[in-house]
């Protein structure tokens, strides 16, 4: 189920599943959601920083097609936010674009519900060597963190009252960046290999129910604890545009683990100081 966490209020700290080695945690910074390849718009964001995340639809081939429809799978019309509005709300009336093909009657388009927030899972494929090459030594405790592109919006405000050409003029040169999730490890990555052991554990996430570890080993799920997760959205952008690239606040660079002068965040996955999960809570949760 998606959510528009409106109301964050879990407190992650005291968890009995927080059990870290005495090896020093890795963190990874993970970027999803709709964006301007997959949707052509991006999801909004409220004056009192609630939000919907809007997942992409469900497609295979880096978005050249869409998946076949798998039992468990839902529409963005049958999925729903925290006050009972159909997540299509959230859509343009007309259409999406995925990568340069246009999704007529979007509504009713398969959603790879990834990340999800119920049992707190993560799924992707091996060949996005990006993510893979990093996250394929993670031990439990190491975290995996989520930040997605929004459009700050007012209250009350309907994408489904537009169509895709007016939000994307909307949206133009108005996004910002927010970190909004995290995973704490409950697992090392699970794969073909040994997903049979996790089945209970995995068995909401996207890449098990359409069946990829039953077809082929280029899939991966990472499980986080009980007790993480949304938090309240930490903007990490620091408002610079240029040349259609936003730029990550040097504040929150100073966290990569490499090439912190690089501070673009189109298409950002990197490796960060594990210290940045303090700032997270802290930010989330100040006492």
């Amino acid at each position: 189920m998606v959510i528009s966490y409106e109301q964050i209020n879990k407190n992650y700290a005291g968890s009995s599943d927080n059990n870290h080695s005495s090896e020093r945690p890795r963190a990874f910074l993970i970027r999803v959601g709709m964006d301007s390849t997959y949707g052509g718009f991006v999801s909004p964001i409220f004056p009192d920083k609630s939000f919907v995340f809007i997942p992409i639809p469900n497609v295979r081939d880096w978005g050249y097609q869409l998946d076949q429809p798998y039992d468990g799978a839902k529409t963005y019309s049958q999925l729903t936010t925290d006050s009972g509005e159909p997540l299509s709300d959230y859509l343009p009336c007309d259409k999406i674009k995925v990568v340069n093909r246009a999704l007529e009657n979007p509504a009713n388009l398969p959603v790879h519900n990834d990340p999800e927030f119920i049992t707190n899972t993560y799924g992707e494929k091996k060949e996005k060597r990006v993510i893979y090459s990093k996250v394929r030594n993670f031990k439990k405790g190491d975290y995996i963190i989520f930040y997605g592109t929004f459009f700050p919006s007012p209250f009350g405000f309907k994408y489904k009252d537009y169509k895709l050409s007016e939000l994307i003029r909307m949206q133009q040169k108005k996004k910002q960046f927010y970190i909004f999730a995290y995973l704490e490890l409950k697992y090392p990555p699970i794969d073909q290999t040994d997903y049979i052991q996790y089945e209970r554990e995995i068995q909401n996430n996207a890449h098990y129910l359409r069946g990829d570890f039953k077809i082929h080993d280029n899939s991966f799920i990472l499980k986080g604890i009980k007790d993480c997760g949304l938090i309240k959205p930490i903007r990490i952008d620091d408002g610079t545009i240029i040349r259609g690239n936003y730029y990550m606040k040097p504040e929150i660079a100073q966290y990569k683990l490499e090439n912190k002068q690089s501070r673009g965040l189109n298409r950002c996955y990197c490796e960060l100081d594990s210290n940045i999960s303090n700032l997270i809570i802290k930010e989330a949760y100040p006492v």
